[in-house]
């Protein structure tokens, strides 16, 4: 499954890469997908929960694995977001002080909103008192 996925994913960037016209991108996206149905129906032997697991995450997000060869200026990976959000993961790790479910979903869900609108170049300060109104503003009506 693992050589599979590796060889699948690397020629279809090789295909994005090369500069594939808009018009073949479909089918390219097409050829990948069935690919990847093909290699899922080898998979139904498994008998690790993890391995069942995995291709259960890969089943539920199919239509969506190539989206990156049909839109342009989406990478393929989320290596971008991922090294954006490390440092403010390393920092929760060091704090340790969000010990339960709802403490970590309001941090992370506030640094990636900040981490968001620093990339988008927006005022932090003026951002966050814009979306809090907008929300407080709301929840009174």
């Amino acid at each position: 499954m693992y050589l599979g996925l590796k060889e699948l994913f690397f020629d279809v960037v090789r295909c994005v890469e090369g500069g594939v016209p808009v018009w073949m991108s479909l089918g390219v996206r097409e050829e990948a997908e069935k690919r990847l149905l093909a290699l899922l129906s080898n998979c139904r032997g498994f008998r690790r929960k993890k391995a069942k697991c995995f291709v259960e995450k890969i089943r539920r997000g199919f239509g969506h694995w190539f989206s990156f060869v049909v839109v342009e200026g989406l990478a393929a990976t989320n290596n971008v977001a991922e090294n954006a959000l490390r440092e403010g993961v390393v920092q929760r790790k060091i704090f340790g002080t969000l010990r339960n479910e709802k403490g970590t979903h309001i941090y992370e869900t506030l640094l990636t909103l900040t981490t968001t609108w620093k990339q988008q170049k927006l005022d932090l300060h003026n951002t966050i008192t814009q979306k809090l109104t907008e929300v407080w503003t709301k929840q009174r009506n």
